[in-house]
């Protein structure tokens, strides 16, 4: 208990020399007022039984992935790409309908390695991990990012809203 005491004073601003001479006074006055007055003396309680958890070298369950990448049938090739793309790379993706969607890496995420996409307006829309992306690639639903000239752009905006199925969707 000595020592610990000490560490006490000390991490105060007590030098070793002080809190030494310290915990020798406390310790010669406590003796002192036990002597001289036995009536004072409590018996301390029952302390309870604590049970400590297990340390983490000791726990055997396995680890399971939540929202993993474990069951996602993936290239990693693909993934690794994804990895290393560079701020500011336009990808191209497709939804079921096959409407194309240019997105543009905005931000990887420092703690999930996550890379977030933004549209044209520099709105958010896909958010996904390079092994997400890969899977994507896989389904045909991503692909490098095809620069088509003003015109083309402005022609199938046109398309698609003379499309009477699409417009009798959106209605």
């Amino acid at each position: 208990w000595r020592p610990s005491l000490q560490k006490v004073f000390g991490s105060v601003g007590m030098n070793p020399d002080a809190a030494s001479s310290a915990v020798d006074a406390l310790h010669d006055t406590l003796q002192a007022v036990a002597a001289s007055r036995p009536d004072l003396e409590k018996s301390l309680p029952e302390l309870p039984q604590v049970v400590l958890p297990r340390s983490p070298e000791d726990d055997s369950t396995p680890i399971h992935l939540v929202g993993g990448t474990d069951t996602l049938d993936f290239d990693s090739t693909d993934a690794e790409h994804f990895r290393a793309l560079p701020i500011g790379t336009w990808l191209d993706f497709i939804d079921k309908d096959n409407k194309v969607q240019p997105g543009k890496l905005s931000w990887i995420s420092p703690i999930s390695s996550r890379l977030l996409f933004v549209n044209r307006r520099g709105v958010r829309f896909c958010v996904a991990s390079p092994e997400e992306l890969a899977v994507m690639v896989r389904m045909g639903r991503l692909r490098t990012h095809q620069d088509e000239d003003a015109f083309d752009s402005a022609m199938q905006g046109v398309i698609e809203r003379l499309d009477p199925e699409k417009s009798a969707l959106g209605a």
